[in-house]
């Protein structure tokens, strides 16, 4: 009660409660509104529930049915969007495969990837560097210029056993945006917050596989 008593609990009147939670071990704390104030927050929910319903067109009372709809069916949009967008993403592996310099003996392929995110991006290198075979040395690297930069590297074998590591390929492009990363000799991820940095970092792993070696 918040150190709030009453003589008698009509003296309460309505009670709406808020909230609830854990306050200590064996212990549960309850929020709630009373008298006028629990009238007023009544009020407040009913009018956002009439507001939704009209937005809706349905009825109050099918609300939460109309609205789990609608989560279902966005969530499913949002998948064949996903796969849209990687599919886009990986017809550009084609002309980055077809784009691969020779830097210090090695087929490489470091570019900014337009629209590739997440584990498109991780695809989309993995496409490149399949793409470049495995008779010499291959090193992929692949950013993405959002907001929050990131970038994936992915090597084959001959290029690993001249030396170059995807992890620090990534951990010397991800210094340079401003964040980190890492993974395994033969494909490794990172980031940072600084997208304008991307072509730095662009550079910096091209140094790195031209000082290699």
């Amino acid at each position: 009660c918040a150190g709030t008593h009453v003589g008698a609990s009509s003296e309460i009147g309505l009670l709406s409660v808020t909230g609830e939670g854990s306050v200590g071990s064996g212990a549960r704390r309850i929020e709630a509104l009373v008298g006028a104030d629990a009238f007023k927050h009544l009020a407040a929910e009913r009018a956002i529930v009439s507001e939704l319903s009209s937005s809706l067109k349905t009825q109050p009372h099918d609300l939460v049915g109309r609205i789990e709809s609608l989560v279902s069916r966005l969530a499913a949009t949002e998948k064949k969007l996903a796969a849209f967008e990687e599919q886009a993403a990986l017809r550009a592996g084609e002309t980055l495969a077809a784009g691969a310099t020779s830097i210090n003996g090695v087929r490489s392929v470091v570019a900014v990837a337009d629209g590739a995110i997440g584990d498109t991006l991780r695809t989309l290198a993995l496409d490149v560097r399949a793409r470049l075979g495995d008779a010499e040395p291959v090193v992929v690297a692949l950013f993405n210029a959002s907001d929050r930069p990131s970038v994936v590297v992915a090597t084959n074998a001959a290029a690993r056993d001249k030396g170059f590591s995807a992890g620090d390929l990534v951990k010397a492009a991800s210094q340079v945006l401003g964040g980190g990363g890492g993974g395994k000799p033969d494909v490794a991820q990172g980031g940072g917050t600084d997208v304008a940095k991307v072509p730095d970092a662009v550079a910096a792993v091209e140094r790195a596989i031209q000082g290699r070696g």
